[in-house]
């Protein structure tokens, strides 16, 4: 009754016998065929197939609650077997912003799995806000972040430490009083500033001064500052623009942005994506609600093929950056 469950819990979570068939790298029939042996033997539905999307039956909830128990057994079990015979086997769930996500956690993988090549490991990709709570949900092992976190059920160590040097105009009054910290050009060709001795200035004393500064970007919502200018473009859109949708095109950061603006603004959405986009990215767009067309080949095809729909469906096309 259990043996095929993830097929189960997998049409569950996309709510599509096409998009979970397509996860599981099987057919739509012989998925569909599967669930209807499973329903046959409990005699009842599992899903209601009669909404869009589909969700699951008062029965088809109560299964898929089961089967999520009895996988959490199966993983607890297996990894007390890991835990018995010393082998670092198993599944670690990784949760990272962009930055880390992209740049950071797969080369610290490969270098892990070279020596443990026994260990899966899963990324997922959110601003830090969503990674601690998932962290402290236990849907995450692991994050690795830049933001501080002060939580008495998280344990922090630091990876790294990262050392910015502050270029202040001459004429600033400020550089008199914060003359101790000032390093000349030649301090800083002999490397000074990476002394333990050089003292250290807080932005805090600059907070009055004509700077500019950037804006933790690692807390928006998509990680990125790319969904302030999608926003403001769909906000203005006109109603009969709005009912026909938007179109974009995408490798990962724009496609969130204009996902999660359209969603916001009740309008569709639809993202053209090369297909060696990162997976992280592209879940993360589905997840913000937009329709995915995955294109064959790299980023111009992308935007050629968005152009297509844009002129075959009506969509605005929201461009990532030339929209003056």
């Amino acid at each position: 009754m259990f043996t095929n469950k993830d097929y189960v819990l997998e049409v569950f979570k996309e709510k599509s016998f096409s998009k979970a068939a397509k996860n599981l790298y099987v057919s739509q029939p012989s998925l569909s065929a599967t669930i209807k042996r499973i329903e046959s033997k409990l005699q009842a539905p599992l899903f209601e197939r009669s909404t869009t999307p589909i969700s699951p039956t008062e029965i088809g909830m109560q299964y898929i609650n089961t089967a999520l128990e009895i996988k959490k057994c199966e993983e607890d079990f297996e990894n007390y077997l890991n835990d018995s015979f010393n082998l670092l086997k198993g599944e670690v769930k990784l949760g990272g912003t962009h930055l880390f996500s992209s740049y950071v956690i797969p080369p610290m993988i490969c270098t892990f799995n070279a020596a443990n090549p026994y260990t899966e490991f899963k990324i997922e990709e959110h601003h830090s806000k969503t990674l601690i709570s998932l962290l402290l949900d236990g849907e995450l092992d692991l994050i690795i972040d830049n933001s501080e976190i002060s939580n008495e059920n998280i344990t922090s160590y630091r990876y790294s430490t990262e050392m910015v040097l502050l270029a202040v105009p001459k004429g600033l009054t400020v550089n008199d009083r914060l003359s101790r910290f000032c390093l000349s050009f030649d301090d800083i060709k002999a490397n000074k500033h990476t002394e333990d001795n050089c003292p250290r200035v807080s932005l805090e004393e600059f907070k009055s001064e004509p700077f500019i500064f950037l804006k933790p970007e690692n807390l928006q919502l998509t990680g990125s500052f790319k969904v302030r200018g999608s926003y403001y473009k769909i906000s203005q859109l006109s109603d009969e623009e709005k009912a026909k949708g938007v179109i974009a095109c995408s490798a990962g950061n724009h496609a969130q942005g204009v996902a999660l603006a359209a969603t916001k603004n009740g309008i569709k959405s639809t993202i053209c994506l090369p297909d060696c986009a990162p997976i992280s990215k592209v879940e993360a767009t589905r997840g913000y609600g937009a329709e995915i067309c995955l294109v064959e080949g790299v980023y111009d095809d992308a935007y050629q093929r968005a152009l297509q729909m844009r002129d075959e469906f009506g969509y605005t096309f929201i461009h990532p950056f030339d929209d003056i």
